[in-house]
């Protein structure tokens, strides 16, 4: 073995290899090892790194803040030889990093007296902020982060707008034709963005009703649950109620894929609902089990202790895994916290699809949702580097080549998408549209964190991609409705609406008009939205916070606050400037065979972004 000392026995590894742990042989730690070549196991020597006690864990925080300050000091040692003036009365922490001010967001005296001129400051620090907040609201807690948009927004609590809950109905009587029906319903507005629930769907359509088994009790009523939620809201609690009591039992007695894809289930419900704490709570019991029984990697890189009969790379698990990674991308994101499977420690490969293009309905739905889960967790790894503790050490380049890693990651995503799946004039697939719409959302979320080192050319992309997602957001609405969109649409249509609000507050009246129609759009979207899901509600009602604060006057969230939704055209109308601008863009909407947002222009914006730092 290199580096031994002769005359003196190997030491033994720490880190010894799977096939001579197996055996419990001694293991010389090369590759391949001399046991594994005696036993012609040369291919087969592999080590699992998790395992490797040699390797010692720092705090890669104080790494990055220790490497800049060696730069710092390297840089201001060069100077001095340059130069021949005296050391006496140098305050050497002058130069030196200071730890970051983790309320607030440091970068805001780069604007100085060109921001106060540009933009309204109050609206620039909601909209960029970098603040986790803890608020208490009665007996509950939330959480907001940066992506949230809540961090300043004070909401009034519990609604009185919650569908009514039927305290004594026994659902154990509804007909089989009645679940038949929301079986349907679940798999048009659930399934087909969720993959597994259209694998698993044929054999819970089967089950008997109640099930005997708690994993199928839960994974039954948790869909029945979703579904009566766009049918018939007053039966969605009793529903509820029986899959949350099967809950704790399926998870003691009967640990399986029907298991998590109930969870799953109930957070995505409760997400949507404005559930927060609940929606939390099964996100986090359903993550955590994934990774008990070992979906987020591979049978060989298992530990001993987990039954390996569980781990399997079949479509099945591969979906549900995939599955419950999009879930926890989407409700992390929207609470501003971090993802319960972090990206780091997924070694499984992603979803890729089974079917051909015979079968056209399920692989576009095989398509769709193989990008959409690669879509967010491309963008859960670009912002947790943006937004965690350390960025506030690095170097202004540093910050610069994370936008432009996140940037080049999801256009190489894009430019991947295969033909049946982009936008065209002629797409009207709700699940197309979606993908898009994620997509442009996406790419704003990546943006937004930079608004305050180049505004001016930050906010120009960022209309760009507003006015992409407001057009994919009409012809959502006018081929299905809002009122049939799945749980997650109320977030991507929020922060579209925010933005566009952020640009009716600033004082550059360039994009006001874009802004206007845009908005309504949007707002006009989320109110249909909440005719399902109260969450939709909530974000009205945070748009009308944020517009109060930052002095907006907008005349669609007026006329909700007061009790009536008018039709969009009635809202703009009252302003002939934005009825034409309106209307000159309906004119352009769809109007060639390119998708509505040209990728290849957005390189131009960062052609040209350059950091200029006070």
């Amino acid at each position: 073995m290199s580096g031994s000392v002769p005359g003196r026995p190997p030491k033994l590894l720490s880190n010894a290899c799977l096939f001579c742990k197996k055996r419990k042989r001694k293991c010389d730690g090369a590759q391949p090892c001399a046991t594994c070549i005696k036993y012609n196991n040369a291919d087969g020597c592999e080590y699992s790194a998790e395992n490797d006690r040699r390797k010692k864990k720092y705090d890669s925080t104080h790494i990055d803040y220790l490497e800049v300050k060696a730069d710092l000091l390297e840089l201001h040692a060069a100077n001095l030889i340059k130069r021949t003036e005296s050391l006496k009365d140098f305050d050497l922490s002058s130069i030196l990093p200071q730890p970051p001010q983790l309320t607030q967001n440091n970068d805001f005296s780069q604007l100085g007296d060109m921001g106060n001129h540009y933009t309204n400051m109050n609206a620039l620090e909601e909209i960029v902020s970098t603040a986790w907040k803890v608020r208490k609201q009665g007996d509950k807690t939330e959480f907001y982060g940066p992506l949230s948009g809540r961090q300043g927004v004070a909401e009034d609590g519990d609604e009185k707008f919650l569908n009514p809950e039927t305290e004594l109905l026994d659902i154990n009587f509804c007909s089989p034709e009645f679940r038949e029906h929301l079986f349907n319903v679940f798999e048009e507005n659930f399934g087909q963005f969720f993959y597994v629930s259209q694998l698993t769907l044929d054999m819970v359509r089967s089950l008997p009703y109640p099930c005997v088994q708690p994993d199928h009790q839960l994974l039954t009523c948790s869909i029945l649950a979703y579904a009566s939620a766009y049918v018939r809201p007053s039966i969605t609690h009793a529903f509820l109620e029986s899959a949350e009591n099967a809950a704790i039992t399926a998870c003691k007695e009967a640990l399986n894929e029907n298991t998590l894809q109930g969870l799953l289930i109930l957070s995505c419900f409760e997400l949507g609902m404005a559930h927060d704490s609940s929606s939390w709570l099964f996100d986090a019991m359903c993550a955590s089990q994934a990774q008990y029984i070992g979906l987020h990697t591979t049978e060989r890189s298992m530990k001993s202790s987990v039954p390996t009969s569980v781990v399997s790379t079949s479509p099945l698990k591969s979906a549900l895994f995939w599955s419950i990674i999009l879930q926890d991308r989407f409700i992390t994101t929207v609470l501003g916290r971090g993802c319960r499977i972090q990206y780091f420690r997924i070694l499984t490969p992603f979803y890729s699809p089974k079917n051909s293009p015979e079968n056209f309905d399920r692989y576009i739905s095989e398509l769709t949702f193989s990008f959409h889960s690669r879509l967010w967790y491309l963008h859960d790894r670009s912002t947790q580097q943006i937004y965690s503790f350390r960025a506030d050490y690095l170097h202004n380049s540093h910050r610069q080549m994370l936008l432009e890693q996140g940037f080049s990651n999801l256009r190489a995503l894009y430019e991947s998408f295969p033909d049946a799946i982009m936008l065209k004039p002629v797409t009207t697939d709700k699940r197309i549209l979606l993908l898009h719409l994620s997509y442009y959302v996406v790419l704003l979320l990546l943006h937004r964190s930079y608004l305050i080192q180049n505004p001016k050319t930050i906010i120009e992309l960022m209309v760009k991609l507003c006015t992409s997602a407001s057009k994919v957001t009409e012809r959502y609405s006018e081929l299905h409705g809002f009122n049939n969109a799945p749980y997650f649409v109320g977030y991507l249509l929020f922060q579209c609406a925010m933005f566009d609000l952020f640009i009716l507050a600033n004082k550059d009246e360039s994009f006001q008009a874009a802004a206007n129609s845009q908005f309504v759009k949007f707002v006009t979207a989320l109110s249909e939205y909440a005719d399902v899901w109260t969450r939709g509600i909530k974000d009205i009602k945070v748009l009308d916070n944020l517009a109060k604060q930052w002095n907006v006057s907008v005349p669609i969230l007026d006329e909700l606050r007061q009790g009536s939704q008018p039709p969009p055209e009635t809202v703009i109308a009252q302003n002939d400037v934005y009825q034409n601008y309106l209307t000159a863009e309906m004119d352009r909407d769809f109007a060639t065979d390119a998708p509505v947002l040209d990728i290849y222009n957005i390189p131009t914006f960062l052609d040209s972004f350059d950091f200029e730092f006070a």
